[in-house]
């Protein structure tokens, strides 16, 4: 405010005479230059007023005005599948089984998130298990993408079968995700609206069926990322124990059906509805190895071949 008025001296100053004009017409031709010349000298005043301060008024907003944190995405990425490798069929589909053995870990999470069956009361987080899911379709439609462009290869006929086998396990995979998701997830549902409550026998048969699943899937993953196909034998070799698990579960609650109420209906269709999944779930796996083990045999047989040869 003080040089304000040195700014309209100098102004006045620089601005030109309307020579030979007197009264009005003199003040209507000087006085608007004045004015703009007044405007642009009190504004260059400012710049070098405040720049000095500028840094200060910038801590001061960062201070008052935060930052906002970025919202941390639980979506997941590929993270083998390089494009460099589509040059070797081999390396391409290590790469693929490496990624879905990513897969596999999710699901593996899925099925540890309904280990809370054993507990007494049943509320798993069920927006986790969505999470989960969309990570699994992510990782399926990313390898076979990505098969697709190892089919563009020349491919021999164990190549074949193993492109083939690593498809039908990832959407396989595909479909053991949405089961947990979709059935599980409303019979979760009806669990909790309810306030099931298993009982401790109960919850010791679904433990032995979550601990038999979670056993299959990492013999599944440990197939895939080692080529170990002893491993997809034990898948095979588990299906005598855990049908007989199942049997005596279904056994027991059929005894008990005598005389029961409808309440308890919904409590066994909540029971027998998790065993079957788990099932499931082992069963889709054993086709799998099933697959995987046919893919061996083919190799065996090959190099039985040759050496006879």
């Amino acid at each position: 405010l003080p040089f304000i008025g040195y700014l309209a001296d100098i102004a006045v100053a620089i601005s030109p005479i309307a020579e030979g004009l007197s009264g009005a017409e003199k003040m209507a031709q000087e006085v608007p230059r004045q004015i703009a010349n007044g405007n642009t000298f009190f504004n260059i005043a400012n710049v070098f007023l405040f720049i000095f301060f500028t840094p200060l008024f910038a801590k001061a907003a960062i201070k008052l005005v935060p930052e906002k944190k970025k919202k941390k995405t639980d979506m997941i990425t590929p993270k083998y599948l390089n494009e460099d490798a589509l040059e070797m069929p081999s390396t391409a589909f290590d790469n693929v089984r490496h990624e879905t053995a990513r897969s596999i870990n999710l699901i593996e999470e899925m099925v540890t998130i309904l280990r809370a069956a054993s507990q007494e009361k049943y509320n798993p987080p069920l927006d986790k298990m969505q999470t989960l899911y969309q990570n699994v379709r992510i990782l399926e439609n990313a390898n076979l993408i990505y098969l697709g462009k190892i089919r563009r290869l020349p491919l021999t006929q164990r190549d074949s079968l193993t492109l083939q086998n690593l498809m039908s396990t990832n959407t396989m995979l595909e479909g053991i995700a949405y089961t947990l998701q979709t059935e599980i997830r409303e019979i979760v549902i009806k669990a909790i609206e309810i306030d099931w409550q298993p009982s401790q026998t109960t919850q010791e048969y679904i433990r032995q069926a979550i601990d038999s699943t979670l056993d299959v899937l990492i013999l599944t993953q440990k197939g895939l990322k080692e080529h170990d196909y002893t491993a997809f034998e034990k898948i095979l070799d588990m299906k005598k124990p855990y049908k007989e698990l199942l049997n005596k579960f279904m056994q027991r609650k059929s005894e008990r059906l005598i005389e029961a109420s409808d309440s308890y209906l919904d409590v066994v269709r909540i029971e027998t509805t998790l065993m079957n999944t788990f099932y499931h779930i082992y069963h889709l796996n054993r086709l799998l190895a099933k697959q995987w083990i046919t893919e061996q045999d083919l190799l065996e047989e090959k190099k039985t071949s040759f050496e006879k040869d």
